[in-house]
């Protein structure tokens, strides 16, 4: 499909709307629905990290090996940029986190990232 539009890769960022948000999964991310159910705007960070994975994971599938994906969402941690690759993505994009970490959490990603590829060369 994303052939067909001439794209040559695709950037993964899950953004969800509080208004929509069900009171459970409001509950589960630490608001108050009731509070914030009048208001527009987006989440970010933590609390979209698995909802990005899963459309990660449904792309990379749909898509195979030879098309770049991009993964974005959630990173607060090296260990929530390993799960994006993990999910299938070839690079990774941190927004709230170097905000909340700096950029250490830059380094500590790409140190995480890069060891790991490491191993997994080694296990060839």
């Amino acid at each position: 499909m994303f052939h067909d539009w001439g794209l040559d890769r695709q950037t993964v960022r899950v953004t969800r709307l509080l208004a929509p948000l069900a009171p459970p999964l409001v509950v589960a991310v630490g608001l108050n629905y009731r509070q914030h159910a009048a208001e527009t705007g987006g989440l970010s960070g933590a609390p979209v990290l698995e909802a990005s994975n899963r459309v990660i994971r449904q792309l990379r599938a749909a898509l195979g090996r030879d098309y770049p994906i991009i993964g974005v969402g959630g990173i607060l941690s090296a260990e929530d940029a390993l799960s994006k690759i993990d999910a299938g993505a070839d690079l990774v994009q941190i927004y709230t986190g170097l905000i909340y970490r700096g950029p250490e959490l830059v380094r500590q990603s790409a140190e995480a990232i890069k060891n790991r590829l490491q191993a997994n060369i080694g296990r060839r």
